[in-house]
């Protein structure tokens, strides 16, 4: 597909119009601190385009390219992001997310694989069918202060790959990731107090102290699972074919009757 390569002022002007941007280059664009409510980005290549500060609010992006995009402290609010490229697969680098503000943010089959979201603040943020292998979450900011020190957490991630994703030293408690592959992500230290890991491929994951009172695991491939080395495992919600292999491990067998 051939695209328009577009300046600045011409790109500012059509959002000031209304008007969607669509299978445009913008190469080299320095956007910081500019306002794009309401924007409308389809089939466009962000080429080494700044938009640190900017603002997205009741926007959308769909099949673009933001590979190699500078994101830092952008905000996005209401904002959906449909078959996007965040990872660089010439350089096997993923985009930095570094103190990024998203809420009520939908990532529907996006790439992120790689992607960092050092101090990145996450609230209403939902991935799904996504690839998000080798992410790193670590000092994410999951959900939002409510008073009295209380955080109200929403993140959901629906049938991802989070393959060697890095998820240690966190809290999920009540966040959702569901019909997700996890093999060999490291959950060390990180809770999932009432999470929801239904039907998720728990392959191999790092799990040293990592707590799953109140979780349901219902579905979920836990055979790589040390109950032992966890920190919580009060009203796990298991099937009744997964407690029988965990109890397995201990070298007791359950005999039907």
């Amino acid at each position: 597909m051939a695209h328009e390569q577009i300046s600045k002022s011409d790109l500012l002007d059509r959002i000031d119009a209304g008007t969607p941007i669509q299978a445009c280059l913008l190469f080299q664009l320095n956007l910081v601190d500019e306002d794009f409510t309401g924007a409308k980005f389809e089939d466009c290549i962000f080429d080494e385009t700044d938009v640190s500060e900017a603002e997205f609010v009741d926007a959308s992006f769909i099949n673009c390219d933001l590979s190699t995009a500078q994101l830092k402290s952008a905000k996005f609010d209401n904002v959906t992001f449909e078959n996007c490229r965040f990872f660089n697969s010439t350089s096997h680098k993923g985009i930095s997310f570094e103190r990024v503000e998203m809420r009520d943010v939908q990532f529907e089959q996006c790439n992120l694989s790689n992607a960092s979201f050092m101090g990145t603040k996450l609230f209403e943020v939902r991935f799904a069918d996504c690839k998000m292998m080798g992410i790193d979450l670590r000092r994410a900011i999951l959900g939002r202060e409510v008073g009295n020190n209380k955080m109200l957490r929403d993140v959901r991630f629906e049938d991802c790959q989070l393959d060697y994703a890095k998820l240690n030293e966190l809290n999920f408690d009540d966040c959702k990731i569901v019909r997700s592959r996890l093999m060999g992500a490291d959950l060390s230290n990180s809770s999932f107090y009432s999470a929801d890991l239904s039907e998720s491929d728990l392959a191999n994951v790092l799990h040293d102290r990592t707590n799953f009172e109140n979780a349901n695991l219902q579905g979920a491939n836990l055979d790589s699972i040390d109950i032992t080395a966890l920190s919580g495992i009060r009203n796990m919600k298991v099937s009744e074919s997964q407690l029988a292999a965990i109890i397995s491990k201990f070298g007791i067998h359950v005999v039907p009757g």
